[in-house]
């Protein structure tokens, strides 16, 4: 009997020298790609939050335990270029870069594994989970007590998000003949390099439609930002007070003329980003707290992961053998934004540079009506996170 594998991911949230070696080049494109295909798929909900980042880590271990036609379909699908046996070294140097940090911003990322304690796990695979990707492995008792282990699952994914994302995996993701679960949790927190005045934040209509609004806190500075605007959109880079030897992050804001119709997509991004130029900016942007959480089949079955899924499913670098297949791949993630930056709590005002600016703006940026956000590391041009913003929670009731 083919037994189960559960994939998730879990990111709270919230580089690279510039001679970035080919294969990391080429894994921060098609994790780019991959991330942005995968935020067209999911259905247009009020709110879309995904971590292409995130999610390349996860689906990377997955990738790299399996053989044959699930091999060949899941590379197809994470647009992998590199050869499979340089892959964990080129992902693990990627994640180091983007990974530093300082007094102002922390990231943290943790891979986790929990495997059914009849099911043996090759010493290649954990070895590689294990150097490659610090990967936690955990034997547990599926077989006989599944839901026994979910609350130290959950207290796993809620202790690596700062407690944000708990409850991700439910009595209905696993079973008796569940055999692994493989997690991943990036957790990211940090200042804006210039932080915005708390007595400047106004109640303000965001417009999700024509003829429906709700009321949210707007933020609001003027200051010299970088800055792009053609007849398709407009965009601006608030950078974050994270830059390092290998990494420069900025949350950019992209605001579609239209929305509705409206795709974005790598090219798209690196025309913005090519041609963002500092000008003074009078900058409105709400306030925000999101949580989201998705059952990710549906999405990756129309990408073409078919395969993984099915009973004919090969991933025998785990175990050695062709009796997995994969079951469940959940997704979690959570974004913040306030006056001092992503996720970051009101104790860290100290640190914040708050500044005000004389001149007159050349130009303003109002955040309200649904648009694009994406966590960027701009020396690499790599996407951490990115959420489609059409309707956020009201901040104001």
């Amino acid at each position: 009997m083919k037994s189960k594998i559960i994939y998730f991911f879990f990111v709270c949230f919230s580089c690279f020298s510039m001679q970035k070696p080919l294969p990391v080049k080429s894994i921060i494109s098609s994790s780019n790609k991959f991330g942005l295909s995968l935020l067209q798929q999911i259905p247009d909900e009020k709110t879309v939050l995904i971590s292409p980042f995130s999610l390349t880590a996860s689906l990377y271990m997955l990738y790299l335990g399996s053989e044959g036609k699930t091999e060949a379909e899941v590379k197809k699908v994470l647009g992998i270029k590199v050869e499979k046996n340089i892959l964990a070294t080129s992902f693990h140097d990627w994640s180091k870069m983007i990974l530093q940090k300082n007094q102002d911003c922390s990231f943290f990322l943790a891979n986790g594994m929990w495997a059914e304690k009849t099911t043996p796990i090759l010493p290649s695979y954990s070895r590689l989970l294990n150097d490659e990707f610090h990967a936690k492995i955990q034997n547990v008792n599926f077989l006989n007590k599944p839901y026994e282990n979910l609350q130290d699952i959950n207290y796993w994914i809620a202790q690596k998000t700062d407690f944000e994302i708990d409850n991700l995996v439910s009595k209905q993701d696993v079973s008796f003949d569940t055999k692994i679960l493989l997690g991943n949790a990036l957790s990211f927190k940090g200042n804006w390099e210039l932080g915005f005045d708390r007595e400047l934040t106004k109640p303000s209509p965001f417009f999700t439609d024509k003829n429906k609004q709700v009321y949210v806190e707007m933020m609001h500075q003027v200051h010299e930002f970088p800055f792009f605007e053609n007849n398709e959109l407009a965009a601006i880079a608030l950078p974050l007070s994270c830059e390092t030897t290998t990494n420069q992050l900025s949350l950019l804001f992209i605001l579609p003329k239209n929305f509705a119709s409206f795709s974005v997509d790598e090219k798209k991004i690196l025309k913005v980003l090519s041609n963002l130029k500092p000008q003074i900016i009078d900058v409105k942007i709400p306030k925000i707290v999101l949580l989201e959480k998705y059952n990710l089949n549906n999405e990756l079955n129309n990408l073409g992961m078919n395969n993984a899924y099915s009973r004919v499913a090969n991933f025998s670098s785990i175990n050695g053998k062709v009796d997995l297949f994969l079951s469940e791949v959940l997704h979690g993630a959570s974004l913040s934004l306030n006056e001092y930056g992503i996720d970051t709590s009101l104790e860290n005002s100290s640190s914040i540079n708050l500044q005000s600016f004389e001149h007159q703006p050349n130009n303003s940026f109002l955040v309200n009506k649904p648009f694009f956000v994406l966590l960027m590391e701009m020396k690499s041009k790599s996407i951490v996170m990115i959420g489609k913003i059409a309707e956020p929670p009201p901040t104001i009731r």
